[in-house]
């Protein structure tokens, strides 16, 4: 049996009690049934539409940090209360040293986690622990299916994202799971729409 489970559901039940009586008071407790983890905001790209390529230098929002495992350490009775955990934010959540040990705690307290990638730094390794943590959604960027387009766009090699997916097929069938989930963003602009029916 679940053992976060009841402290879930009673998270859940207080902010729906919240949302149905607007204009009232309603004790809805102080845990978050949604974390939004800002775990880096470093990133190893500099993609054109991204501000890490157009801001500048000094720009707080770009400034390179990660956050403190001793301040993740104190968020232990959020976690067991939390229904899902997002572990990325403005930076490439791969390049967080602790992103392993971070996933292990939050499945350990049985939350759903999701994150986005660029998917250049998701190895053999990476997408080993991910299937055998359970990790439950992860969305790749990928802004096109033609090694030029990515190249121009993202400085990316396509082909290493393709041999990540590839070997997380894989891993999933081997092991039976269903997870992670695969999703893929495509921002649309003039020069790479057309290729977005070749990446489906």
């Amino acid at each position: 049996m679940s053992r976060y489970l009841g402290k879930k559901q009673e998270n859940l039940r207080r902010a729906l009690a919240a949302i149905g009586q607007p204009g009232q008071p309603a004790e809805t407790g102080s845990r978050p049934l949604l974390l939004h983890m800002e775990i880096t905001t470093r990133c190893n790209l500099r993609c054109l539409k991204c501000g890490h390529a157009t801001d500048p230098p000094d720009s707080v929002r770009i400034a390179p940090r990660h956050l403190q495992y001793g301040i993740i350490e104190t968020f232990d009775e959020f976690f067991a209360a939390a229904a899902r955990v997002h572990t990325f934010g403005y930076g490439e959540m791969f390049l967080y040293a602790k992103l392993q040990r971070l996933v292990e705690r939050l499945k350990h307290y049985e939350c759903m986690v999701d994150g986005i990638t660029n998917g250049v730094l998701v190895g053999k390794p990476e997408v080993d622990w991910l299937v055998e943590y359970g990790y439950d959604e992860l969305t790749f960027s990928i802004d096109g299916v033609d090694p030029g387009t990515m190249q121009r766009l993202r400085g990316v090699d396509v082909e290493h994202i393709w041999n990540a997916l590839a070997y997380l097929q894989r891993r999933k069938r081997e092991s039976g799971a269903d997870r992670p989930r695969v999703i893929v963003n495509f921002v649309a602009q003039s020069d790479n729409y057309l290729e977005l029916p070749h990446l489906v």
